[in-house]
């Protein structure tokens, strides 16, 4: 992955992150919707959401994305 790859996927996190702090907690097929309507594929989608989960920035809790807020 490039820099700029890494840039982008950075930038994208932030705003998920940003998205499911205003709402509380954000479905995880709204949020793939969403990115799906960007160009994003469903193995993008569970690539970047997964990572979040792992790196402790949210948690997947029935089928719901939380903020732990952790920041990237």
């Amino acid at each position: 992955m490039t820099v700029e790859q890494m840039q982008i996927v950075k930038r994208i996190a932030r705003h998920i992150l940003a998205t499911i702090s205003e709402v509380g907690a954000a479905p995880a097929s709204a949020i793939y919707l969403a990115l799906k309507e960007q160009g994003a594929t469903l193995n993008q989608f569970n690539s970047i959401m997964s990572t979040l989960e792992a790196k402790g920035f949210v948690t997947l809790e029935n089928d719901a994305y939380q903020i732990t807020g952790k920041t990237l």
